[in-house]
C-alpha cells in the first residue's frame, strides 16, 4: 500500500512539474511570437541599423555615433555666381563700386566699365552709376 501511495504522489508531482513546464514554454513562445511580429513591421533600413548598433554594443571600444554626426555646413552662394539684382539694387545695397562689381554676374560685368569712380555702359559710353553722388542712371 505504501508503494502505491508513493507512486500516486510521484505521478501527481510529475503532473504538477509538467504543468509548470508547459506554462513556462507557452510564455516563452508568446514572447518569441511577439518579437517576430514586431520584426515584421520594421523596414529593412531599421533592421540594418539595429544590427549595426547591436554589433557596436558587443565591442568594448564602440563609440557613440552621435559624436560623429556634425551639423551640415551652411551653404551660401558665392557672390557673382547668382543674380543679386539689377544695377539700381546693387547701388542701393552697397554704394561702393568695388563691392558692386564683386556681386555682379559675368553678364553684368561685361556690360559696364569702371572709370574714375563711375560705371559706364561699354556699348554706348553713357554714365550708368556715379559713386560720389550715389546716383544710378538706369
Amino acid at each position: 500500500m505504501a508503494n502505491r501511495t508513493r507512486n500516486i504522489l510521484n505521478a501527481l508531482a510529475r503532473d504538477d512539474s509538467q504543468d509548470e513546464q508547459t506554462e513556462q514554454y507557452s510564455e516563452e513562445s508568446k514572447a518569441v511570437i511577439d518579437y517576430y511580429e514586431k520584426e515584421k513591421e520594421k523596414s529593412d533600413a531599421q533592421k540594418t541599423h539595429e544590427r549595426y548598433r547591436n554589433n557596436q554594443k558587443k565591442h568594448e571600444s564602440a563609440m557613440d555615433i552621435t559624436e560623429l554626426i556634425r551639423p551640415a555646413k551652411k551653404m551660401e552662394p558665392k557672390p557673382g555666381t547668382y543674380f543679386y539684382g539689377p544695377l539700381k539694387k546693387l547701388a542701393e545695397e552697397f554704394g561702393d563700386i568695388k563691392t558692386m562689381t564683386y556681386y555682379m554676374t559675368i553678364g553684368q560685368l561685361t556690360k559696364y566699365q569702371e572709370k574714375d569712380n563711375k560705371l559706364y555702359h561699354i556699348r554706348t559710353g553713357e554714365l550708368a552709376y556715379d559713386e560720389i553722388t550715389k546716383e544710378c542712371f538706369e
